[in-house]
């Protein structure tokens, strides 16, 4: 998809990507990080039910999405995924639904636009156009996986997820970013596995909310060496990870701190208004003197 993309970017003003609905977001959120500099849109889409049979919601989708490819009116260019008459941005989608047309939610953001009928018939559509070369990064690293945190996980199981060739993980927590703090077998795998170069990430369980690594439950994973998500999704904490670690010329270092940066607004800046930081920033520094002691 992303050589098809670059391969015709000169030729076209937007880009539609018809796509299963299973891993869409995936995808979507994979090519947040792959297509840098876009000043097209990409729009992936699909449908419920196949666009030849009776009831079918790929019509729609694909008009709407042939729409905003063509006449995308929003002052920045991204990867977008469009589902139900709604548009999301692309790495801050999942889906929630393996039966309802409206399959998709963005949980920690407004989606980009909701389709009226109002909406189809503009005629005051302008995009805004951008002068950026396109960078496509076409290595991701295939060793990356995802494991959720359940009562009464063990070592033995953290360990197996963590062997070698393993390079980093998703670890899908309870609340705000706990785990079973009490259990020192499952802390230690963890700590051996960032210790020997293994990037994790810790994202909620939840749908909506952040990691915030202020319990016990939650620091202790701060203090093995484990990074905060934010309030990325699953989705775009994988895409983010594999993308990362299939960079070339980067330490170990750089590649924890790509992690904690906002690359491409998978993450919600959010101001703490005691310091004037945001979420992100203040979670970084405190990682870091984690890292210091």
């Amino acid at each position: 998809m992303v050589e098809d993309v670059e391969t015709n970017y000169e030729q076209y003003d937007g880009f539609v990507i018809l796509h299963g609905t299973d891993t869409m977001a995936y995808t979507s959120s994979a090519l947040s990080f792959m297509l840098d500099g876009l000043s097209k849109p990409v729009v992936l889409t699909g449908a419920q039910i196949p666009i030849y049979e009776m009831m079918t919601d790929g019509v729609d989708n694909l008009l709407n999405a042939l729409y905003v490819a063509a006449e995308s009116r929003f002052p920045e260019v991204h990867v977008t995924l469009l589902f139900g008459k709604t548009l999301y941005r692309g790495n801050r989608v999942t889906k929630v639904s393996s039966v309802d047309f409206q399959a998709y939610e963005s949980p920690n953001i407004k989606p980009l636009l909701i389709f009226t009928a109002e909406e189809r018939q503009r005629t005051d559509v302008n995009r805004v156009k951008r002068d950026v070369a396109l960078q496509c990064h076409k290595s991701m690293s295939k060793n990356v996986g995802i494991l959720l945190i359940y009562p009464g996980i063990t070592p033995q199981t953290i360990r197996e997820s963590l062997r070698p060739p393993i390079q980093g993980l998703v670890l899908l927590t309870f609340g705000s970013g706990n785990c079973p703090s009490r259990d020192k077998g499952l802390l230690n795998e963890i700590k051996a596995a960032t210790s020997r170069g293994v990037i994790i990430v810790n994202c909620s369980q939840c749908l909506k909310g952040f990691v915030f690594p202020s319990y016990e439950t939650g620091s202790v994973l701060l203090e093995a060496g484990v990074l905060p998500g934010n309030d990325m999704t699953k989705e775009a904490a994988f895409a983010k990870l594999s993308y990362v670690l299939g960079q070339s010329g980067m330490s170990h270092d750089q590649r924890k701190n790509m992690m904690l940066r906002n690359i491409h607004k998978e993450i919600t800046e959010i101001t703490d208004t005691d310091n004037n930081r945001s979420s992100v920033s203040a979670l970084r520094k405190k990682f870091n003197a984690m890292k210091s002691i």
